[in-house]
Parts: structure tokens; C-alpha cells; sequence
């Protein structure tokens, strides 16, 4: 779900890139590079899935118990270098004129 909302991000991001085209533009790789991490994180979700893993129920072959552990492993990597990019971006109070070529030029007194 998070994919796609980085994807639907992406694609609406094309449309500021006259404001700011550099920082648009890092921004993009920014939000790119988290993609596709997700979609290896995926990627190894799926296998686990199509080789019919119980995780609570156990009676799991010892061997595929440690192919587990190996993927999740390999999930963990990419977790950890989609969390600090995404923190960045998306953290909580975070205001789209926080964002790279936003700036407001006029802005009104409140009284």
C-alpha cells in the first residue's frame, strides 16, 4: 500500500518540477530509491508467502527455518534503508511548503 502511494507521489511530483527542477529533482531520487527498496522488501514477502511459511503454528522443516531467517535478514536491509528517506520526507508535522522550491512570497497577516 505504502508503494503505491510513493509511486502516486512520484508521478504528482512531475507536475512542481518549474518551481525548483534541481531540488524537485533529489527529491524524486529520494522517493525512487524508497520504492524500490519496498518493492524488494515485497519481493521477499511474496517468496516467503508462496513457500507456505507458519510462522506461529511452527512444525516448519529446520532448514526452511533458517531460509527464513535469511530472508527476514534481507528484509531487515532494506527496512533500514527505506526508514531514515522516509522519516525525512513524511514525518509527522511536516508541511508541503516544507518541501524543496515551496515558498510562500505573500503571505497574510493573521490578526
Amino acid at each position: 500500500m505504502f508503494r503505491k502511494r510513493i509511486k502516486d507521489f512520484l508521478y504528482q511530483l512531475f507536475f512542481f518540477r518549474q518551481f525548483d527542477p534541481k531540488a524537485i529533482r533529489r527529491l524524486e531520487k529520494r522517493i525512487d530509491a524508497i520504492g524500490q527498496n519496498l518493492g524488494k522488501y515485497n519481493d521477499y514477502a511474496v517468496l516467503i508467502k508462496s513457500l507456505g511459511y507458519n510462522y506461529p503454528s511452527g512444525g516448519n522443516n529446520s532448514s526452511l527455518d533458517e531460509l527464513i531467517v535469511i530472508i527476514r535478514q534481507e528484509q531487515d536491509k532494506y527496512l533500514s534503508k527505506i526508514w531514515p528517506s522516509a522519516f525525512r520526507i513524511f514525518r509527522p508535522g511536516k508541511r508541503l511548503t516544507d518541501l524543496p522550491g515551496f515558498k510562500v512570497t505573500n503571505s497574510i497577516p493573521m490578526a
